[in-house]
């Protein structure tokens, strides 16, 4: 099964990305960082970039990698930081989830794969 990991290079995702890969999955893990950036692998994967914030941008991801399923772990989760700039963490959490989802809904619409991603 090919699965697209949100949050992939973070503490939680690097370790279902490990636990998938593992267990002989095809892992695309998405980072929000320049693919020049990004840091690297601690797992066999494909790395595609996408905004979560972009539902374009994700979209073009969901194309690209065409996944069976997909696991959303992206999120910013430092609580202080949270109070500080409560905006970027609303859109990030909440707009990136809702994007997401906007996006799998248009492809499975669109006839991106056979059945949509679970």
């Amino acid at each position: 099964m090919r699965v697209l990991v949100t949050g992939a290079f973070g503490f939680i995702g690097t370790a279902v990305g490990r636990r998938l890969a593992l267990a002989g999955h095809d892992v695309v893990a998405v980072t929000s960082r320049p693919l020049s950036t990004a840091p690297a692998p601690r797992f066999p994967c494909q790395v595609v970039r996408a905004d979560l914030r972009d539902e374009g941008s994700v979209r073009a991801a969901l194309a690209d990698a065409r996944p069976d399923a997909v696991c959303h772990l992206a999120g910013l989760g430092k609580v202080r930081e949270s109070f500080e700039h409560p905006e970027e963490y609303h859109a990030v959490n909440a707009g990136g989830t809702k994007a997401l989802l906007g996006a799998l809904k248009a492809t499975a619409t669109e006839g991106g794969s056979s059945s949509p991603p679970q």
